[in-house]
């Protein structure tokens, strides 16, 4: 081989090692998210909403260009357990998941509440008083359906989009649905009701919500996130962004 062919070799060697070290040192980002209105959900072929424009502000602090995902959240939240590199919004930060993920935030606070139709005359006084329904329609790998389970309920219709749960317990099928209060009027309104339409009888539990990083993701990337998140906070722009969406 002559010494310009073997020049040229080691270049090309040399790039390739170059790009593959900047790789590692720099792994693409898949973002994924679910419709769940106003934090997020697609116009327009945009994805837009509250927490939507937070993870892009984010985003434009640390340089990152990855695209978001919208998919069902059952699906994006099984992504986020199995996978590396993985930033899913936005997320409720329970007990039982504190220690799956890596925690942005928090970027807001929900009160969950179990719904029944208005004409119904039904009272709960307390949380066993659920297991009289003959079923109550949750949302697939939701953190409420994640907590009526570990409180023991059984009578629960697993389905993997919440307007389908209200149209289940406004047709008769189901008694009851769980929703949060950020977002059950953008819900019920999608499935094509009125937000009188359904009435609250319970209040389940507070909790807040994040942007969550899968486990197996390196910390520099996840730092990054956490100190571009802590400076917009200490700036006033989550506060304005939670007026702006009317989260607060």
């Amino acid at each position: 081989m002559s010494g310009e062919k073997m020049r040229n070799l080691c270049y090309l060697m040399l790039i390739c090692v170059l790009f593959s070290s900047c790789s590692k040192r720099n792994p693409s980002l898949t973002i994924v998210t679910e419709e769940y209105p106003p934090l997020s959900y697609t116009e327009n072929d945009s994805v837009k909403g509250y927490g939507t424009e937070i993870v892009q502000l984010i985003q434009r602090r640390i340089e990152d260009n990855a695209k978001i995902n919208v998919m069902k959240w059952n699906e994006a939240y099984q992504l986020a357990l199995s996978k590396p590199n993985i930033v899913i919004y936005t997320i409720e930060k329970t007990k039982e998941r504190e220690g799956l993920f890596y925690w942005i935030g928090p970027i807001g606070s929900n009160e969950t509440s179990v719904f029944i139709p208005r004409k119904k005359n039904i009272r709960i006084n307390q949380f066993d008083d659920l297991k009289k329904f003959s079923s109550i329609a949750t949302t697939t790998d939701w953190f409420t359906e994640e907590y009526l389970k570990i409180k023991g309920l059984n009578n629960l219709t697993s389905m993997p989009n919440p307007e389908d749960n209200v149209k289940m317990v406004m047709k008769g099928k189901s008694d009851a649905t769980i929703l949060t209060n950020v977002t059950y009027a953008d819900i019920v309104k999608n499935a094509g009701y009125q937000v009188d339409d359904l009435k609250p009888v319970f209040h389940v539990m507070s909790s807040d919500f994040y942007i969550g990083i899968s486990k197996l993701t390196d910390f520099k990337i996840v730092k990054k996130w956490k100190d571009a998140y802590d400076q917009m906070n200490q700036e006033g722009i989550i506060d304005s962004l939670q007026y702006k969406w009317k989260i607060k």
